[in-house]
């Protein structure tokens, strides 16, 4: 892995640790998107967190 993919990756883990962090103090949302595939809030919000400071970083990217 190069350097600014390694670092961008290390941000954003540490960014959505924060999040998750946080969210651990609350009760969870949970949400279904499946049948049985359970999502909370934490981790949409962690999620939107890595994918945005990817985007940023790497707009050339297809990060969806």
């Amino acid at each position: 892995m190069t350097k600014p993919f390694l670092t961008a990756a290390l941000e954003a883990a540490h960014a959505a640790g924060k999040i998750l962090l946080e969210e651990f103090a609350r009760p969870p949302h949970i949400t279904y998107k499946g049948d049985v595939d359970l999502v909370t809030q934490a981790d949409r919000r962690s999620e939107q967190c890595i994918v945005s400071l990817l985007q940023q970083r790497f707009p050339s990217h297809a990060i969806a």
